[in-house]
């Protein structure tokens, strides 16, 4: 509408002259802008999505990009919670078949395709080889809540991990799928409403100056 309705009107209001409402003259000047920088900004998304192609492998890119998506608000949570119950699922099922923890977590470190959990794995690694207890190697990256941290700390000590994997894993996958309903729940008529309130509003700056020159006459 910006693009091709706007100025359709704005060619209409030019002929007649006047003064036009400040909403849709603020419209008009939006969609002139628009219309100007249009190339420009199709230009840099087309620049971004040839560096995600090009980049997206590189350890800067990967590191970037991860940090940022944690600190988008829900998101950010949201997707620590879906990596969180990958990692403790797969974990539960290596274990469970009596694969080296050492073994488990490189397994785990190749499969999860996640910057964060990747890198913090990669020195868990080499601290278990010098003697180091899993939880205790997980708790110097403040990216593993405290609470999944003391429950591996409880199947170590126990000798039960499996165990409490599936009970980290089942947690974070509750946890998941109730807040992505409650989103999802929320976000379609929250769209709905957004759509129909900016189509609503240039609907009625294009035409209030249209009923204003019908009461002159």
């Amino acid at each position: 509408m910006i693009k091709f309705v706007v100025p359709m009107f704005a060619d209409v209001f030019l002929r007649f002259g006047g003064k036009l409402p400040w909403i849709t003259a603020l419209i008009i000047s939006f969609s002139g802008w628009f219309d100007l920088y249009f190339i420009f900004l199709l230009l840099f998304v087309v620049v971004l999505v040839v560096i995600y192609l090009f980049q997206r492998k590189a350890d800067w890119f990967r590191s970037f990009s991860s940090h940022l998506l944690l600190k988008v608000p829900v998101v950010g949570d949201l997707v620590k919670k879906i990596y969180f119950a990958r990692f403790a699922n797969t974990m539960r099922l290596l274990v469970s078949t009596d694969t080296p923890l050492l073994r488990s977590i490189a397994l785990v470190r190749q499969m999860i395709d996640y910057y964060p959990i990747e890198t913090s794995l990669l020195k868990v690694e080499q601290d278990i080889l010098q003697g180091e207890s899993l939880h205790k190697s997980l708790s110097a990256f403040p990216f593993y809540p405290a609470k999944m941290i003391q429950l591996i700390k409880v199947g170590e000590e126990v000798n039960r991990m499996d165990y409490f994997f599936e009970k980290i894993a089942a947690q974070y996958t509750e946890e998941v799928e109730y807040r992505t309903n409650t989103i999802s729940s929320l976000l379609e008529p929250l769209i709905i409403i957004f759509l129909g309130l900016v189509v609503g509003v240039i609907l009625i700056a294009m035409y209030l100056p249209m009923f204003k020159m019908s009461n002159s006459f």
